[in-house]
């Protein structure tokens, strides 16, 4: 029971000079443990929360708000409800005991204690948790939140610049705003609908309440909330980042009162191994939501059985603010029923990503159910809508939704296409949701050798939508597999004319008529994919280098500078433009452009390579051999391969040097055969002096 407010008053003001009485509990041994393990994340100078609770005066004269938050389970904000799923990373929920503990000390006046056992404080560094990251993302430019109005709800756009393949194995979110940001989800995508949408709005960003067609990236649900700790993948499961994909971030904006800049950082923590094993995200949606004004108790179900062995290693769910109780759970085969997660009083303003310390194993033909409620009255003080309207399903914050998004662990990574189609037939069956699912059933049949379901299942995805464009440039890709290449370009057309902004069909016709040399007509189709999709990277990339292919290096600079304003930050990319520069005789502008690219990423090889053959075609042999020597002193794994290092230097002085540094670095074998070769290729060119050159350097490796 609290106490009266004027007494609690006059108790914490001497409650320093009064020691705990006994029995009864104080700040230094029995609250600061708490408030440190479970609340200072946020309470501190430069946390999300409105006041810190690090010091005893600020927790002593809050002593009955903190009380009072806690025993109505308010504060610390953790939703989901004990003993209905398996515990949790970065729990912050308190036991009954520990409130018990600070009503007790609410109620004893809050006494100070021994401030010698305080415990040691938790780092609260503004910093990264995890240490420094590998790669920082941030916005290129801030965006201004106004001081007042409604929550914002903002998609941008950040490109990520890697010149190779990487691994993530953890991820950490900076908000870098006290108050302003709510959540945060992120997703990746490769398409260029999201940067249009970013272009075409003055500020940066642009409003949404949905991720668009992002994906999450291999598996993995990606999100953040104030005091949640950085997201570390499940051993064996990095999540694979390719060149040329970009984050998309959605923050939830809360107006603070003040204009405040919003520009937070993403750090990305990379491993050098691969992925070992297969994680993927299954999504049950409900849209058939149809909730009365003034009806309390609206209920949905959603089920979908897992046709595989898996692992549960977290779940995401989604609804607005007529979501009143959320329940998740699995049913076994055997008819007995595991808990993965149950809100019974759900808010918007707390939605978050869940992960579970350790994996809950699920067998194969148990069933993921998901359960949840309405509350659309006039008791329900989160309906935005006064008096109670009819709502339905859709996007926005006064529509409904009602999706959880449950991490999966496969225990045999073979698995993957059986379950990808499980979730397609579960996904054609619901109307709002069948063409879909019938296009994701035809991939999940592809990747599992069964062409002819497939087709099957791509023509009946047609038969309900026939402008359908993904189905009809897949389907022309599995008839140019087959060979039959005049069905396969009639497939590319179609789904061009069904969607001018389907870029996999242009980018596939185009491949099919460059390697049937038809240059004139390949350029054709990627300067139409270019007028329909400006931004379209690789369209450009591939336009350039079919321009430096048929000797037009002016041409090829051209576009690929006016996509510089796109993909300034892709250093794959820029190496392009470095080689059109070569190309066109500006070996300045390319050494710039290299400069550029390993600014980006110091590690991007390739861009090392550009620079070891602008050495030997500028004459810079000293600087060249030293760019030799870096690469053939990289790890097996990401040096370049010897034809590679081959084809990037002057015959016969380069070839020569490249031998010589292969045996420098024990392989012998390898120089050998690449001389050999070498001078086999003089002799029959005729070049006798350089045929002894060669040879010479045979010989001398060899001793």
């Amino acid at each position: 029971m609290l106490r009266p407010v004027g007494l609690a008053l006059f108790c914490t003001a001497i409650a320093s000079l009064c020691p705990a009485g006994e029995g009864e509990p104080s700040f230094a041994e029995d609250i600061a443990p708490i408030l440190y393990r479970s609340c200072v994340s946020c309470h501190h100078d430069e946390g999300i929360g409105p006041f810190p609770l690090i010091e005893y005066k600020d927790a002593a004269r809050r002593s009955r708000q903190i009380a009072e938050v806690v025993e109505e389970r308010y504060m610390p904000p953790w939703k989901p409800i004990p003993g209905h799923g398996p515990r949790m990373k970065g729990e912050r929920r308190l036991s009954d005991a520990e409130i018990d503990l600070i009503v007790r000390w609410h109620d004893a006046g809050a006494p100070a204690g021994d401030f010698a056992a305080l415990p040691q404080l938790p780092d609260l560094t503004s910093g990264w948790e995890l240490g420094q990251p590998d790669l920082i993302l941030e916005l290129p430019e801030a965006y201004e939140l106004k001081a007042e109005g409604a929550d914002v709800f903002r998609n941008f756009v950040i490109p990520v610049p890697l010149g190779r393949k990487r691994y993530v194995r953890a991820f950490e979110f900076l908000p870098q705003t006290k108050l302003a940001v709510h959540h945060a989800s992120f997703a990746l995508t490769t398409g260029v609908a999201e940067r249009l949408r970013d272009e075409a709005d003055p500020e940066p960003g642009y409003e949404s309440l949905d991720l668009g067609d992002s994906i999450n990236p291999s598996g993995h649900i990606i999100g953040w909330t104030p005091g949640q700790v950085p997201y570390q993948v499940y051993p064996g499961t990095a999540w694979e980042l390719d060149p040329g994909v970009d984050l998309l971030m959605q923050l939830h904006l809360l107006p603070t009162g003040k204009v405040e800049s919003v520009k937070p950082r993403i750090g990305l923590y990379f491993k050098d191994d691969p992925p070992t094993r297969a994680s993927y995200v299954a999504l049950l949606r409900e849209y058939d939501i149809d909730i009365p004004a003034g009806e309390s108790n609206y209920e949905v179900e959603e089920r979908v059985e897992v046709p595989v062995d898996v692992e549960v290693l977290g779940l995401f769910p989604h609804a607005h603010y007529l979501g009143k109780d959320f329940r998740v759970f699995v049913e076994l085969p055997n008819g007995e029923t595991r808990w993965l997660l149950r809100i019974d009083d759900w808010d918007f303003n707390w939605q978050s990503d869940y992960s579970f310390e350790e994996p809950l194993p699920i067998p194969a033909g148990a069933e993921l159910v998901m359960q949840l409620s309405y509350d659309n009255s006039a008791d329900n003080f989160r309906n935005p809508s006064v008096p109670p309207r009819r709502v339905g399903a859709g996007w926005g914050s006064f529509d409904e939704m009602g999706e959880v998004a449950i991490q999966l662990l496969l225990k045999d990574v073979d698995d993957l296409p059986r379950l990808e189609e499980a979730l397609a037939r579960y996904d054609t069956q619901r109307a709002d949701t069948v063409i879909q699912g019938w296009y994701n059933l035809a991939v999940a049949l592809f990747d599992q050798g069964r062409i002819a379901e497939a087709i099957e299942a791509y023509e009946e995805c047609l038969y309900l939508d026939p402008g359908h464009a993904k189905a009809l440039n897949n389907l022309g890709a599995i008839y140019e597999e087959r060979g039959r290449m005049e069905l396969s370009r009639a497939f590319y057309e179609k789904a061009i004319q069904a969607n001018a902004n389907q870029e996999d069909a242009y980018m596939n016709l185009a491949r099919v008529q460059a390697r049937d040399n038809l240059d004139a007509e390949c350029i054709a189709t990627l300067q139409r994919l270019l007028l329909a999709n400006p931004l379209h990277k690789e369209g450009r990339r591939m336009l350039g280098l079919l321009y430096l292919k048929v000797g037009d290096a002016r041409l090829a600079v051209q576009g690929l500078e006016e996509g510089m304003r796109w993909h300034g930050k892709d250093p794959v990319y820029i190496l392009d433009l470095a080689d059109a520069y070569a190309m066109g005789g500006s070996v300045e502008k390319a050494f710039a452009a290299v400069g550029d690219a390993l600014a980006l990423d110091s590690d991007f090889v390739d861009g090392h390579l550009m620079l070891m053959y602008l050495g030997y075609q500028s004459g810079e042999l000293g600087f060249a051999r030293r760019k030799m020597d870096y690469l053939l002193s990289l790890d097996a794994s990401v040096r370049p391969s010897v034809d590679r290092l081959a084809s990037s230097v002057p015959f016969p002085d380069g070839i020569i040097d490249l031998a010589m540094g292969l045996a420098d670095v024990g392989s012998k074998g390898a120089a050998d055969v690449l001389l050999e070769q070498a001078e086999a290729f003089a002799r029959a060119q005729g070049n006798g002096g350089d045929a002894e050159r060669i040879n010479e350097t045979r010989r001398r490796i060899g001793q």
